[in-house]
């Protein structure tokens, strides 16, 4: 049986291990902004709500999914009329998402080769739409969409759906993800080989049993894989 990678997708494959809300406020300080932390959160998780709602309506490219997601941002900082500085902002995500996914590319082509790939992520149900406007889908033998499924990270169910559909047993798959809690956890109870990017995170976690490996770079996963 061949071996297996699943991957996720958000802030792994988009990012290399970097959170977007880190992306974001990272942007927002190229471009003169300094939003207080506490500000930033709240409108960061507050526009992620709003994306669920409407992401499946009308957003047909990652690119305008990410540029809609800094207009609901602006909303909720109350700063929604400043449009040159939200086309800034955008236009500088969505340009680190690209930079960051043609490495991703590269690395995934040499992947395929030897294993099958699969990509689980907590989406918004148009994961496979998003990810064919980037030219990832060729990569994947299997998508798993969370709104599609009705199942989320960091339940093991997600992960157990992907090595049904992909025909692979845990014990030779490896699941690589930025999210201790929602990747490495559960794929671990399920006897999954785990491959922690470890990067810029949204949340600390001091904790590693879970982590098989711990990398802090994509380039770096070639050398843990068997």
């Amino acid at each position: 049986m061949k071996k297996a990678i699943i991957f996720d997708f958000g802030g792994t494959i988009d990012t290399g291990g970097i959170h977007w809300s880190v992306m974001f406020e990272d942007a927002y300080k190229k471009a003169g902004l300094n939003i207080p932390e506490e500000k930033f959160n709240r409108a960061y998780v507050q526009a992620d709500d709003d994306l669920k709602k409407i992401a499946k309506d009308g957003i047909k490219s990652y690119p305008d999914l990410l540029k809609k997601q800094t207009e609901l941002q602006f909303k909720y900082l109350d700063k929604e009329k400043e449009r040159e500085t939200i086309n800034k902002i955008a236009d500088y995500i969505v340009k680190e998402m690209n930079d960051s996914v043609e490495i991703s590319k590269s690395i995934l082509t040499g992947l395929k080769k030897k294993y099958s790939l699969a990509l689980v992520s907590n989406f918004y149900g148009n994961l496979e739409e998003m990810c064919a406007s980037i030219g990832l889908c060729e990569f994947f033998d299997v998508l798993i969409d969370s709104e599609k499924e009705g199942i989320e990270k960091p339940h093991p169910g997600i992960f157990s759906l992907a090595l049904k559909k992909m025909n692979a047993n845990p014990e030779n798959t490896y699941v690589v993800g930025d999210s201790y809690e929602r990747d490495i956890v559960p794929a671990k109870i399920l006897g999954c080989k785990t491959i922690w990017l470890k990067n810029k995170s949204f949340k600390e976690n001091k904790e590693t049993d879970s982590a098989d490996y711990i990398i802090g770079d994509l380039k770096e996963l070639s050398g843990r894989l068997s």
